[in-house]
């Protein structure tokens, strides 16, 4: 009988690690809450994915040209700005320029962040002139 306890140790330590894997996968499954005001926002022609860093200096990145000249024509676009916080999360930033509304709309996705306090952020920059100058910002 010293064969019968060799099924749970061969079999004991991958069974746990792919329980922990699961467990991990629902985890952030079930964070990822991303709102309807997102998922149903209109579609926009897109002007790119940009790195933070890259926002406002010189030279201005050829998406930033594209979301600002969408805003002075009236046009629509959005720019889609990828940057990372202190504790090295991926923060994904997405900024319209929406038809017939002043300045910016802005989504914050913030799911990677374990650190925040919130997944998804809106806020409203009607007095935006570009992605570097943003002004006075509201809730949405």
């Amino acid at each position: 009988m010293s064969g019968s306890g060799g099924g749970v140790r061969r079999y004991g330590r991958p069974l746990v690690a792919a329980l922990a894997v699961l467990a991990v996968g629902l985890y952030v499954w079930g964070r990822d809450h991303t709102p309807a005001a997102f998922t149903g926002r209109a579609a926009l022609p897109g002007c790119g994915t940009v790195e933070q860093a890259a926002i406002g200096a010189a030279p201005v990145t050829a998406a930033e040209q594209c979301l600002v000249a969408a805003m002075r024509s009236g046009g629509g676009a959005e720019l889609v700005v990828v940057g990372m916080t202190d504790e090295g999360a991926r923060v994904v930033t997405y900024l319209r320029a929406v038809p017939g509304k002043p300045g910016l709309e802005i989504f914050d996705d913030r799911t990677r962040d374990r650190f925040s306090t919130e997944e998804w952020g809106y806020r409203t920059c009607p007095a935006a002139t570009g992605p570097a100058t943003l002004g006075d910002c509201g809730g949405g």
